[in-house]
């Protein structure tokens, strides 16, 4: 998952935004001038692993939504954003196999964040 990451991140930069949203959003947020921020940050597991069994329902659901996305995503990214040649595609269906049997015991989370705050008061 970190390679992945790290290709996600080369192909924010060169879109001009971010794929890691939780770790700029409260600044943005803020930025944006809002005042009273408050933020929620939870981890979601990404797999059956966890034991408690609301968590392990939301890993198995979230592991799926990533990996059957992951394989489209991923493609476009790598080849129109970062050039990587158009043959990639004839691999991508194994690259994408591989990454869909990580270790039953593998601890992988994806960090979830909520933001919330009230708007300033404009004065007269």
């Amino acid at each position: 998952m970190s390679r992945w990451q790290s290709i996600f991140d080369q192909i924010g930069e060169k879109m001009g935004n971010s794929f890691r949203t939780c770790e700029i959003q409260r600044d943005a947020i803020e930025q944006a001038g809002f005042v009273n921020v408050k933020e929620q940050r939870t981890k979601i597991p990404i797999g059956p692993w966890s034991k408690d069994k609301d968590l392990k329902i939301w890993g198995i659901w979230n592991r799926v939504y990533l990996l059957n996305g992951l394989e489209g995503f991923a493609l476009r990214g790598l080849t129109s954003m970062l050039g990587v040649s158009a043959s990639v595609r004839r691999n991508a269906p194994i690259i994408i196999d591989a990454n869909r049997r990580p270790p039953l015991r593998a601890v992988v989370v994806r960090r979830n964040s909520v933001i919330f705050g009230s708007s300033k008061e404009r004065t007269k």
